[in-house]
């Protein structure tokens, strides 16, 4: 039962990693950048493929979906 319960835990959603992430990368791609409509594309690109790639390392078993909305 110990086995099935770690590989439980294993398998759980890790919101209180997957948080931190998101806010630390929109901070540090946002940290220099004034407000400009010509940049937000590239921003919001920016991010996601930050924190994608920063979910894909974790190496959990999911399949991740991530959008951004600057406003």
């Amino acid at each position: 039962m110990a086995d099935n319960e770690e590989y439980e835990d294993d398998m759980t959603y890790p919101v209180e990693i997957v948080e931190p992430i998101v806010q630390e990368v929109s901070e540090e791609v946002l940290k220099d950048e004034m407000w400009d409509e010509v940049k937000v594309p590239q921003l919001i690109n920016q991010i996601c493929e930050q924190v994608m790639a920063k979910l894909i390392a974790l190496n959990k078993p999911y399949k991740y979906v991530v959008t951004c909305v600057l406003q």
